[in-house]
């Protein structure tokens, strides 16, 4: 089929805009989107106002709950004995590693510290484990006097420690320079005058280095620490994430990169102040293949929290400047790499929006539905209602297959832009998605459940936008419920559940953790109830095989196949839809033999999901340090 603007059939109008034929008052998709939004909003609204928090106690007391301060003190004390475990466990030997133990630089640019915290620092680094380290500082001409005193005085006393006093203040991208023209190591680390070292945080570094000989830039996880020593916000991140760095410097701190690297780029930018270790970062990104990241998932590194600091800021606080500088870096970087998409700012990091100066290629929309017509019809209503994109198709799938199905869609078959493929008694469910597949016509496929509705009519050009990106296989969009919250989109493996919904039950807008919730990155999977992929991709990946036999596994499936094709699984929560009808279960979904046959085939992958971290908690973007104490504890 050639993909035309689809046109309803006789009674089915856009005009009359009905979701269900049942009432002529039911809302539309449309609107009930907007009732959702608006809700959920209010909602938001509700639960930050100054009432809410007030009455918080109350709500908990009435549920038999410990009050916030209660729970709040018992998850610090359960994370305090987590993590002094954590920082007294040493690198064991790896037998991998090989050559001499590397010279590791500290780059540290200073200006007008409190002496406090600027001791603390230093002290952190001279007790490092590992002792082929040296600290670079640059002073960026402070005007405290006992500055330059302390600096000199712990240059004396450790030959590893150099520092220079700039005559004027350049800020910190020069003073960051000036710092890194004082290395002679192999390696950069980045260190903030206020922050802390974890004791054994170059000894992981050195072991990573010696086991991965091509390694470029490690990172590792991060917690922040409080003027009175407390730590909190653990930072898990994910292992390298090349989507994600766009929408925030997830690598932050520890960041170490190979020098030599560091220098041809030119080091730090200036005119990108508050933001030039992500300038850094994305820069150096551009030179490396993936297998040039290492990711060291634990926490190394203590970012100190006081009321100037970027930790210990609220948002719209004393950085704020740092917003600019970090999308005009993102920006930069996709001028570089020859894209069109244009970053923005927004609340939670940044966001890339696809823009398109030729004309958009044709997608093919399939509409999968198991349980009748009516799901299909709300779902083709609601995208001819609210789909701005200039050039689709969509295709009807039939897992249901029976008579009365047929009958109510055979109307569908013969308006342009429409075509449906049913499937034939007996007839496997990977065989009829392969049918639909070679029914439509676009050289893009997007995948959404029937009783879906879009909420923006952009949704189409989000996802298309993204897809068109040569390393990116596919990419998927949020599914809220009635009640506004997420359903489904992005997907965390599990080595006993295959897959599940990453941010299940959280509003859109909340952020979730460190805001991932609400930033476009990589996964390993994404639901097929709503994602798109290139044909081309498809086709590389072999396109659906006869197992898994359930539609929701079989896309599962498909994303880890193009994931081992090198092809990158992409999740945007800016394309969104909203659950208009009851929530379809297809046939074989997710019985007992498919999920066998998944866990035996992924296995390794499942053990260990490159997207999430081991310290967070299975299934789920939270950190849970009872459990986690718990599991130490039984580990030994």
């Amino acid at each position: 089929m050639r993909p035309s603007k689809p046109v309803l059939p006789p009674g089915q109008d856009a005009a009359r805009a009905a979701v269900s034929t049942r009432s002529q008052d039911v809302p539309t998709a449309a609107q009930l989107a907007g009732q959702v939004r608006a809700l959920a909003a209010e909602l938001q609204a509700l639960r930050q106002s100054s009432s809410w928090r007030l009455t918080a106690p109350l709500r908990r007391a009435a549920a038999g709950r410990l009050s916030p301060r209660a729970a709040a003190g018992e998850a610090q004390a359960a994370y305090n004995a987590w993590l002094q475990r954590h920082l007294a466990e040493e690198p064991p030997p790896d037998p991998a590693a090989s050559g001499p133990a590397p010279r590791i630089s500290i780059v540290m640019p200073v200006y007008d510290p409190d002496p406090r915290w600027l001791r603390a620092a230093i002290d952190s680094v001279r007790a490092q484990s590992h002792a082929e380290w040296q600290l670079c500082i640059a002073d960026d001409a402070s005007t405290r006097p006992e500055v330059p005193a302390l600096l000199a005085a712990y240059a004396a006393a450790d030959a590893r420690i150099r520092w220079v006093r700039r005559t004027a203040n350049g800020h910190i991208s020069a003073a960051s320079n000036s710092a890194l023209d004082l290395a002679t190591g192999d390696w950069i680390a980045l260190l903030d005058q206020d922050d802390l070292l974890a004791p054994h945080a170059l000894r992981w570094v050195a072991r990573e280095i010696q086991a991965h000989p091509r390694a470029r830039l490690i990172y590792s996880d991060e917690d922040k620490v409080d003027a009175s020593g407390r730590h909190f916000a653990p930072h898990f991140k994910p292992d390298w994430n090349a989507e994600l760095l766009r929408s925030q410097n997830f690598v932050s701190h520890l960041g170490v990169y190979d020098a030599r690297l560091v220098r041809e780029l030119g080091g730090f930018r200036p005119g990108l102040e508050g933001a030039q270790d992500h300038d850094l970062v994305l820069r150096v990104s551009e030179r490396l293949g993936g297998d040039a990241v290492r990711h060291i998932p634990r926490i190394l590194y203590h970012w100190r929290a006081h009321a100037g600091s970027t930790a210990g800021q609220a948002a719209g606080g004393a950085k704020a400047y740092a917003e600019e500088a970090g999308r005009r870096a993102v920006q930069a970087h996709l001028d570089r790499l020859g894209r069109t998409d244009m970053a923005l700012a927004t609340p939670y990091g940044y966001r890339v929006k696809p823009r398109f100066f030729q004309a958009p290629p044709a997608v093919s929309v399939v509409v999968v539905g198991a349980q009748g017509a009516e799901g299909l019809q709300a779902t083709a209503r609601a995208l001819v209602q609210r789909t701005a994109y200039p050039l689709y198709e969509i295709v009807l799938l039939d897992l249901d297959g029976s008579d009365g199905t047929r009958s109510a869609l055979a109307g569908w078959c013969a308006q342009p832009g429409f075509a449906v493929v049913s499937r034939d008694a007996g007839e496997a469910v990977p065989s009829a998605l392969r049918r639909a597949v070679a029914a439509a016509g676009g050289t893009l496929l997007c995948w959404m459940r029937a009783g879906l509705a879009p909420c923006d009519a952009d949704w189409l050009d989000e996802l298309a936008g993204r897809a068109l990106q040569d390393e990116v296989g596919v990419v998927g969009g949020q599914v809220l419920d009635a009640q506004g919250r997420v359903a489904d989109g992005a997907l965390l493996l599990d080595a006993g559940r295959v897959a599940v919904p990453a941010f299940a039950g959280e509003r859109p807008g909340e952020g979730g953790y460190f805001n991932r919730g609400s930033l476009a990155q990589q996964f390993s999977a994404v639901s097929g109830g709503f994602a798109l992929l290139r044909r081309a991709a498809y086709e590389q990946a072999g396109g659906f095989g006869d197992n898994p036999a359930s539609f929701r596994l079989a896309f599962v499936d498909l994303c880890l196949r193009l994931g081992a094709a090198g092809l990158r699984t992409v999740w945007s929560p800016y394309a969104e839809c909203v659950q208009v009808l009851p929530a379809q279960a297809g046939p074989d979904d997710d019985p007992t033999d498919e999920l066998r046959f998944m866990t035996t085939r992924w296995r390794d992958v499942l053990a260990r999901d490159p997207f999430h971290n081991p310290h967070l908690a299975p299934g789920r973007l939270a950190f849970d340090a009872r459990r986690a104490a718990a599991d130490h504890e039984g580990a030994e």
